[in-house]
């Protein structure tokens, strides 16, 4: 007897197979080999869905995004109608020490018409002791808006519609994708499929959006906007969106957004039924309303000025700053660099011009808030020795390792190592002739905790960057609490200025010159009050 092969009954599928196919080994044989081609090429299909298609060239998964996003667009979640809302703030803010944030509520409602083409937001900014209104409307080609407590419109450019348009994920991202069908497909990067869709593009040249969609509840999951920032460079704002609703009315009811790891709004919505009252803005807009023109400042904007062979000033336009140069006998010194890497670089062309035979050694900021840093990453790429205490060195360092990708400065596309010196609260530099000393003003500014003020002892000079707000052609007033810091500081370090020469704001050559008697009697008349 032929003894058999399986020691407990076959299974169905394998006595049905038999029996249609009893004798026919070949054929059996051939159908195996069929299904493990099958198999083998849905595998292969599976992977390559889940595969990125990448460039602005690839029209097939462009025109995918094109679909998806008209799809999610026209699903009733993200649609037609009013919703009220509750915003937490959380800003990151000119602190006393770094990424401290400064909390506000708001309240109010925001509507949409055509899926998100035409945006209207009235909220109220809750204060400590009073509220005030503000108003905003957004469409594909204008802008306007009436700030909080104001009562006329605001001037308003095109660079204010997009940096509204790219706050707007707060409160849906219906907006974003409106303006993804208006994006040319050369700035559309990919495709990532799967149980959640990715689709990437440039915004703009400063732009990058990210969209996670979930293709079976038609939803926006989250949104990335990578956003070129002049100061911290590549900066990521990632917005979560939660839902509520039935199958055919469901909408975000909780969107948070989170910069640095912190969640920086937190919003609560819902739908209401009745609709927003734009009539406080749209009937102050002109028939003829359109956005306005900012004021071009040419880039190399920079003023010139001499105090003596020892002290110079650049006063930059764009940022209504002024810049220290301290030229000592054999290396310069730069004091304050604001806003961005390209100003960095532009003193410093300025300052090769003016000095081209002497090095700049040191860079200095009197605190660390942008109009004083803000040019450091391009005093590194010089290989100037930045000055810090040592309670600013771990911000110093973020600020330089921080990637510059979607606006590349001297410091990304050529990386040189960070040369730190630590600053102790009292230093002095000197070549035997000319001296500047550096004080640390910090918690008496009543402005941040790492402040410097600098005196020459020689030109009787103190230079501070933004605590006085005097006015020398104006009445003599009482001190307000940072210009009795300032006053404070002269005291107590025993200093003996003529005069204080101030950083910020600088609207017209020679502003914020201030002589110190006219501070010592505005403290003086605080004291007799």
């Amino acid at each position: 007897m032929r003894p058999n092969r399986f020691q407990h009954q076959p299974p169905v599928l394998f006595r049905l197979y038999k029996v249609l196919f009893p004798r026919f080994f070949f054929f059996r044989f051939f159908l195996v080999k069929l299904f493990l081609l099958v198999f083998f090429c849905c595998s292969i299909a599976a992977s390559v869905r889940a595969t990125p298609s990448t460039g602005g060239g690839d029209d097939g998964s462009y025109q995918y995004a094109l679909k998806e996003i008209k799809h999610v667009l026209a699903g009733v979640h993200l649609g037609e109608g009013s919703y009220s809302f509750t915003r937490l703030r959380r800003r990151f803010y000119h602190s006393p020490k770094p990424f401290e944030t400064l909390s506000a509520k708001y309240r109010g409602v925001f509507e949409f018409d055509n899926h998100g083409a035409t945006m209207f937001v009235a909220d109220t900014f809750v204060g400590t002791s009073n509220t005030y209104a503000g108003y905003t409307l957004l469409d594909a080609t204008s802008y306007g808006t009436i700030g909080y407590g104001d009562t006329v419109i605001a001037h308003v450019g095109w660079a204010d519609r997009q940096n509204f348009l790219f706050a707007s994920p707060r409160y849906s991202p219906a907006p974003v994708l409106q303006e993804f069908l208006r994006t040319p497909q050369s700035q559309f990067i990919r495709v990532r499929h799967g149980a959640l869709d990715t689709i990437s593009y440039f915004a703009d040249s400063s732009r990058k959006i990210t969209v996670v969609i979930d293709p079976k509840q038609n939803n926006v999951v989250s949104l990335d906007l990578l956003e070129a920032d002049d100061f911290f460079g590549d900066v990521q704002h990632h917005f979560e969106y939660q839902y509520t609703g039935t199958a055919k009315a469901r909408y975000p009811n909780h969107v948070t957004e989170r910069q640095f790891g912190v969640i920086t709004e937190d919003i609560t919505i819902a739908r209401q039924a009745v609709r927003a009252d734009s009539t406080p803005l749209v009937s102050k807009m002109p028939e003829d309303y359109d956005l306005g023109e900012a004021e071009e400042i040419p880039a190399e904007s920079i003023r010139e000025g001499k105090w003596d062979d020892h002290i110079r000033f650049f006063e930059l336009r764009n940022a209504e700053s002024r810049v220290l140069i301290v030229n000592f006998s054999d290396y310069l010194l730069i004091a304050e660099a604001p806003e961005s890497p390209e100003n960095g670089e532009l003193i410093l062309k300025h300052v090769h011009a003016l000095f081209p035979n002497k090095p700049v050694r040191y860079f200095l900021f009197g605190h660390h808030h942008p109009s004083y840093l803000g040019g450091v990453r391009a005093m590194v790429h010089e290989g100037v020795t930045v000055l810090a205490l040592p309670q600013d060195t771990a911000y110093v360092r973020f600020i330089i390792d921080a990637p510059h990708t979607l606006k590349p400065d001297s410091l990304s596309l050529d990386p040189k190592p960070l040369k730190l010196a630590l600053l102790d609260t009292d230093a002095t530099f000197t070549d035997g002739i000319d001296t500047m000393r550096i004080f640390k003003l910090g918690a008496r500014s009543k402005h941040t905790d790492d402040y410097l003020v600098y005196y020459f002892p020689h030109e009787r000079m103190l230079f501070e960057d933004d605590l006085l707000a005097i006015d020398p052609a104006k009445p003599l007033r009482a001190c307000n609490d940072r210009e009795l810091g300032v006053y404070a500081g002269i005291g107590d370090f025993h200093l003996d200025p003529d005069v204080i020469v101030q950083s910020w704001p600088i609207r017209k050559q020679g502003d914020m010159v201030i002589p110190y008697s006219i501070l010592k009697a505005c403290a003086e008349m605080t004291a007799t009050r």
